[in-house]
């Protein structure tokens, strides 16, 4: 065991070096997103970008990561600064994770555990990624670990920290807010006499109001975003294949923007450009629209938009989490293809050291994380994970019961509001990474409990 783990730590050292020098930046769409956004906040310029061009300024992507951007994003090589500080949020995390392990094993297994959650392709490679995620899996990580910190001390200032905390992930990720809420019914359980335990879930609060009333300031939209209805469209219609009855009220309404001869059952993305020319660019309406069709279907097909849910919570633990042009490195696609340009002061596909050999290892490297993703994943997770967390929900303690609880908190509403997209898990791998240490640590003590009651009934 002491050998396989300084093993698997030196391979985890040697593949973050790795990384760090000969590894770069990518972008999809959802990057500029942000880095609009970012431009946004720092000279009040929001710049639209063909088809996405609207009236306003849109929150489609939440803000914490425009922040990041916007702090960085006229330094000089930029990519590799935002490249520095992604690689530190995840080698931050999994210092937490070893850290968690240590209080139910010994230092070896930590070990193992830790850097077996820092070689999943996913985190990698989303260090090299211009989006949210990896910051996401830092705050996931840090949330878990202030938890069972506090299941373990019962101070409760950590429940202050929990509460702030998680008002900063739902800057990160709007889906978690929901964590926001645990947090805060936490507190209320407590029922501390103390005010000062009460300032700071005050703070997570406002902290939250305030973004709200930004939001309502640039976009003209209460909420946390401008875009609270075209997720739920791509879910029910697009990936579900639902709709309301044509003679409903929001069909009708869809129907003054899109004709009948227009097939309607795709992403919002390919019928927006149909509703901004006819309502002058005005995000709202596309929003608005096609939302209130959506919520009509879940209304009218209750039952379908249930099986619709289970099949895409399935699905995100399936497949790869990244998009497939991601190892086309030194080859043409002329449907997808890379961008490998500047933007601001971030380039692309530009590592400290270039080598004759870096997109060469590189798309074999992402060739490997595909597999991993296709076999040993899914296998993992419906052999291995989901026997794990059932039964630590049933034998586990109070506190590890919540853990289990706080991955189907997060995992499940995504799978209700959006399309399935494998890569919304990835900030749920330290909850998935900890309950089968928490699991499997119970069941070897179970185990060997049996055996000794076997024993004494030989004897």
């Amino acid at each position: 065991m002491k050998r396989i783990a300084y093993v698997l730590l030196m391979v985890s050292t040697l593949i973050s070096i790795w990384f760090l020098l000969f590894g770069w930046m990518n972008e999809i769409i959802d990057s500029y997103f942000y880095l609009a956004f970012g431009s946004y906040l720092k000279n009040g310029i929001y710049p639209f970008q063909a088809p996405f061009i609207y009236s306003r300024p849109t929150t489609i992507s939440p803000p914490g990561y425009a922040m990041l951007l916007m702090v960085i994003q006229d330094i000089p090589r930029a990519d590799i600064i935002l490249h520095i500080i992604q690689l530190t949020l995840l080698l931050a995390s999994t210092l937490m994770v070893y850290k968690m392990s240590r209080f139910v094993t010994n230092k070896y297994i930590s070990i193992i555990a830790s850097c077996l959650f820092f070689l999943i392709p996913g985190n990698l490679i989303y260090t090299s990624y211009m989006l949210s995620e990896n910051g996401a899996t830092f705050f996931m990580t840090l949330f878990l670990f202030i938890f069972i910190t506090f299941q373990k001390t019962k101070r409760m200032q950590y429940l202050g920290f929990l509460c702030l905390i998680s008002s900063l992930m739902t800057l990160w990720k709007y889906s978690y807010i929901v964590y926001l809420f645990f947090a805060l019914a936490l507190v209320f359980f407590q029922k501390s006499k103390k005010i000062v335990h009460y300032i700071l879930p005050t703070g997570a609060v406002l902290i939250l109001l305030l973004w709200m009333s930004m939001n309502f300031v640039i976009t003209g939209r209460v909420g946390l975003s401008d875009s609270n209805g075209i997720q739920l469209w791509n879910q029910v219609v697009w990936v579900g294949g639902i709709l309301p009855s044509e003679t409903h009220p929001s069909m009708q309404a869809l129907r003054i923007y899109i004709p009948e001869t227009v097939a309607i059952k795709r992403a919002y993305w390919d019928l927006q450009g149909y509703m901004l020319q006819q309502s002058k660019n005005d995000w709202k309406t596309v929003d608005t629209v096609l939302g209130n069709v959506a919520k009509d279907a879940v209304l009218e097909h209750p039952i379908r938009y249930l099986t619709n849910t289970w099949n895409i919570f399935l699905q995100l633990h399936v497949g790869k989490p990244f998009w497939h042009n991601l190892g086309y490195f030194g080859h043409d696609d002329p449907n997808y293809p890379l961008f490998c340009g500047t933007l601001w002061k971030f380039s692309f596909c530009n590592p400290i050291i270039q080598t004759p050999y870096s997109f060469t290892l590189w798309n074999m490297y992402v060739a490997g994380a595909i597999w991993f993703y296709e076999i040993p994943f899914p296998i993992g997770a419906f052999l291995f994970f989901y026997p794990l967390l059932f039964f630590l929900l049933i034998k586990g303690s109070l506190w590890e019961k919540c853990i289990v609880l706080l991955y189907f908190f997060g995992v499940i509403p995504i799978a209700m509001y959006v399309h399935p997209d494998p890569r919304y898990l990835i900030p749920f791998y330290p909850i998935m990474t900890m309950i089968m240490v928490f699991s499997g640590i119970r069941a070897y003590h179970e185990i060997q409990k049996i055996k000794r009651q076997l024993q004494k009934e030989k004897k």
